[in-house]
């Protein structure tokens, strides 16, 4: 009768039926009526799987997400590695005590329950690796969910700002545009008043009787005519001398 696995790969340690003392450190608590040790005993207590798989709601943004899932992404794959360590260490007892009761005769017969106590651990141990490494899974799925989500949520309220702030551009430039049609106005308004006061001045230096009344009509004539040029153009706003009277 042949249990366990891997028979070809045994070592020659326990040839002669000796049990390493943590298997028998085991196999004792196992007949005791503890039954398959728990995961608990090999991989310590653990962290992110007894607590609860939705870790969204405890994300304030989508930064905090992303550091929560490289974190969480470090640590299944540092437990996996832990894992396949240990499991690899109840393998390889448990080959040693096959290879102890192959070879020891009629007088090993006692060691069967500590076989099939290790050949239950070792089942228990694979087991609870799977779920850990599920249970991880599941909330790196989570945290990626949320991460998804959020960046397409961020992305929406980013274009209906840009259309917003678009918007407004558009009429603030709309404002801006009437303003300047306004001013326009206003300038052709001002100029036709000065050209009509213009013509009434030189209409009046023509009857003008002397030459201090035409020099006084020439300065008001030139001042209308910088007044003129400054509503036509009033980034310039030029400053010109008077003209002197003729």
């Amino acid at each position: 009768m042949m249990l366990g696995t891997g028979g070809q790969h045994l070592s020659d340690q326990g040839a002669t039926g000796a049990v390493t003392p943590s298997v028998q450190s085991s196999s004792a608590a196992a007949a005791s009526g503890a039954g398959a040790l728990p995961l608990v005993q090999f991989f310590g207590r653990p962290s992110s799987s007894s607590q609860s798989a939705h870790l969204c709601p405890a994300c304030r943004n989508v930064e905090e997400a992303v550091a929560k899932r490289t974190v969480l992404r470090g640590r299944r794959q540092a437990a996996a590695r832990e894992a396949a360590q240990r499991i690899a260490e109840l393998e390889l007892q448990h080959l040693q005590l096959v290879r102890a009761f192959r070879y020891g005769g009629l007088e090993q017969v006692g060691r069967m329950g500590n076989i099939l106590k290790s050949h239950q651990m070792l089942r228990q141990a694979r087991r609870d690796a799977e779920q850990e490494e599920r249970v991880s899974r599941d909330e790196e799925a989570a945290l990626s969910a949320f991460i998804d989500k959020s960046s397409d949520r961020q992305e929406a309220e980013e274009r209906v700002a840009g259309e917003v702030l678009r918007q407004r551009l558009q009429n603030q430039l709309a404002n801006y545009a009437v303003l300047r049609i306004e001013a326009a106005i206003e300038r052709q308004r001002q100029m036709v008043q000065l050209q009509r006061q213009l013509v009434d001045v030189l209409a009046q230096r023509l009857g003008a009787e002397n030459q201090e009344e035409r020099a006084l009509l020439d300065a008001e004539a030139d001042r209308i005519l910088q007044e003129i040029e400054h509503a036509a153009d009033p980034a310039r706003n030029p400053q010109r001398g008077r003209r002197k009277p003729a």
